[in-house]
This record gives C-alpha cells, structure tokens and sequence, in this order.
C-alpha cells in the first residue's frame, strides 16, 4: 500500500510516516554484511525525470542493490568500496564486475579493485 494510502488509513501524516520509514530501512541497511559478495553489477540510471542521474551497484549473487549513489561519475566505484569496507567487505574479493564502459567507471575500477574480470557493455 502506497505511505499517502497509510497516512489516510492511520490518521498520521504522510511525512512522519516517511520519516519512520526511512529510520528503519537505514537500521536495516547498516547490519547487512557484504563479506560475501564477490560479483557485482554496476548500471547508472535516471532517478527521475531530467538529467538526474544515479549510479547502482548491485549483487550479481542475489543480495540485490546494495548501493544507490547519486550522480554517475568516478567516484561512484570508491563510494561503494568504502561502503563494502564498512559493511565487513574488502574490495580485493570482487573477482567480477559487469558495467558499461563508461571512461569514469573505467578509470576507477582499474584503481580500487585488484583487476576483477570485467564484462563492459558498450553504450548507446
């Protein structure tokens, strides 16, 4: 059920509702412990209409997301080693990235991981 359907059904603002929400959604994502996660996907998409952009790193293993970063540039690649580290991860157990051969992902894939094979995928 949509938040604003709750917030009519539960007598309480939807905005307070977002806000518990979110609270928990980010407790949950803090305990998750990525040691295992060896295969990754990275896409960037827009978030919303225009040109906001996103960048999304997904466990190739079945995890799902594990990050959204905003933007799409080559930080995008050290925002999520830092992430894995702080989740129980290294950046040396990613033996596989599939990502688009964008030159910023590129670049700093070659500087953070430990030359994973990569499955680039041209863009359009």
């Amino acid at each position: 059920m949509p938040v604003d359907g709750m917030s009519d059904l539960l007598g309480e603002t939807d905005t307070r509702l977002w806000r518990v929400l979110i609270h928990y959604v980010e407790q949950a994502q803090a305990r998750r412990d990525w040691s295992k996660v060896r295969r990754i996907a990275v896409d960037e998409t827009s978030a919303r209409r225009g040109h906001r952009s996103v960048t999304n790193v997904l466990d190739c293993d079945g995890a799902g997301r594990l990050l959204m970063i905003e933007g799409r540039s080559s930080e995008a690649l050290g925002s999520f080693a830092q992430a894995l580290r702080e989740h129980g991860g290294d950046p040396a157990q990613i033996q596989a990235i599939a990502m688009d051969m964008s030159p910023a992902y590129l670049k700093e894939r070659s500087s953070i991981f430990l030359q994973p094979r990569s499955s680039s995928i041209s863009s359009m």
